[in-house]
């Protein structure tokens, strides 16, 4: 049994239902459901910071100084102060290294969401960083399934690297009317619908996105986002960066298999034999045909995906921090 904790995260008050807000702001449900309380405050006061046994920063170019302010009023204490780097490495060309290495040294722990942060991270400071990726609300997710599923594939658009010519050149398969694409084809799918989602200004404008696939949806709140990616039959999500993935994790939540690049740390956990290179086509159709023509595999790793997001739950990170915690 894990141990009752207090908890407290370095931030103002976030908008939303707690079941959709980022990965980041879960801690403090967790904490709430599983600890001794977790809450949300901007306080620098020793004596206010000592009433929990965990305050956690997120560290970004934005607050460079946080750690240092908090760690100078609390001094040595029982109170541990936490750390994680929110930006995924391949924008750590935005960060200063000495920097950052002069912040997170005053940190007791210092933790990031997916392993390849995390090994960075180890040799930067010269101790051991853990993995830990962010709590995902799992139990409230699954009550948004659907028995029934739309002919639709969803197609996950991630803004900082403009991806839409990967699910364009890669699903060219879904558009072809008559005839063998593949010596393997033996179907066509003149019904399916193939919907960019979350879409927001890239380098090519929505306007232009429109005729490349049956749907551009722009980006909407995370809660109806969650009801119409509950609708699709399968997911691809495609990202040239390494993160720990929680759209996937949300799509395993949903019982939506997803094909997804292996950069993402949630797709070689959850569906780790539908992970594709970032621009292998023949890859990323020949699993799209796959899934889409065979509804006993597709059944079995919506099951698989159930099961295994699960080391995403409240409580499973709940879990996860204490025990990192206690090593100190």
């Amino acid at each position: 049994m894990a141990a009752k904790m207090k908890y407290m995260l370095y931030s103002g008050e976030v908008e939303g239902d707690d079941v959709f807000i980022s990965g980041l702001f879960q801690w403090r449900n967790a904490f709430q459901k599983f600890g001794r309380g977790g809450e949300l405050s901007v306080r620098i006061d020793k004596d206010a910071m000592e009433e929990f046994d965990i305050v956690h920063v997120n560290y970004t170019p934005a607050n460079p100084t946080y750690i240092t302010s908090l760690r100078n009023e609390l001094g040595k204490s029982d109170t541990k102060l936490i750390v994680n780097v929110d930006y995924a490495i391949n924008m750590w060309n935005t960060l200063n290294p000495h920097v950052m290495k002069q912040q997170l040294d005053n940190a007791d722990l210092v933790f990031h969401v997916e392993s390849n942060g995390a090994e960075r991270l180890s040799r930067l400071l010269g101790k051991n960083v853990p993995t830990m990726p962010h709590p995902v609300d799992i139990d409230s997710l699954k009550a948004f399934r659907k028995n029934e599923r739309f002919p639709l594939v969803t197609c996950q658009y991630h803004r900082y690297f403009d991806t839409w010519c990967e699910y364009y050149y890669g699903l060219d398969i879904l558009r072809k009317k008559n005839g063998q694409y593949e010596e393997y084809m033996d179907t066509t799918f003149p019904n399916i619908d193939v919907v960019l989602m979350n879409h927001s200004a890239g380098g090519l404008k929505g306007s232009r996105k429109g005729d490349l696939f049956t749907k551009v949806q722009e980006r909407v709140g995370y809660a109806e986002y969650i009801i119409q990616q509950a609708n699709a039959l399968i997911n691809i999500d495609i990202t040239h960066d390494y993160t720990y993935g929680r759209g996937v994790v949300d799509c395993a939540a949903l019982g939506v298999p997803t094909i997804g690049s292996r950069t993402i740390e949630a797709q070689r956990r959850i569906w780790p034999m539908l992970a594709v290179e970032p621009g292998n086509d023949a890859d990323l159709r020949y699993k799209t045909y796959m899934l889409l023509t065979n509804d006993a595999l597709r059944d079995e790793l919506k099951l698989e995906g159930e099961k295994v997001c699960e080391y995403y739950s409240l409580e499973s990170s709940y879990i996860r921090m204490i025990e990192e915690v206690e090593r100190l």
